[in-house]
């Protein structure tokens, strides 16, 4: 895998399983997708992950703004400066607007095999 950058067919695969939430059981909309991944996979993509924090944390090569796919602190942070910012505006008497938007359904319709 390392060298040939291929991950084999039976690492890339998962199971998704629905997971009732509350309300109707008929309603598609009461349920939210579990993926099932291969423990190997997930043990793959810990290693990884950790990796690319630890060379990142050395390197530096995010951007303090990029809060995505990063662990608590940064997000935590984040919360904070916008927090801040709309604090100091109020103060000034400045109009603030803030958006958002809620990407819950949104990988549901990404053509997947794009993602590949």
């Amino acid at each position: 895998m390392y060298d040939s950058g291929e991950i084999p067919t039976n690492m890339d695969t998962s199971i998704v399983v629905p997971v009732p939430k509350k309300g109707d059981m008929k309603d598609p909309d009461n349920y939210r997708g579990i993926s099932l991944i291969p423990t190997l996979s997930k043990l793959l993509s810990k290693i990884i992950a950790t990796k690319l924090a630890q060379i990142n944390r050395k390197y530096e090569i995010l951007v303090k703004e990029q809060a995505g796919f990063r662990n608590f602190e940064e997000c935590a942070a984040q919360a904070t400066t916008l927090y801040e910012i709309s604090r100091r505006r109020k103060i000034k008497n400045k109009k603030t607007f803030i958006c958002y938007i809620d990407y819950s359904k949104a990988y549901d319709r990404v053509p997947h095999t794009a993602l590949l």
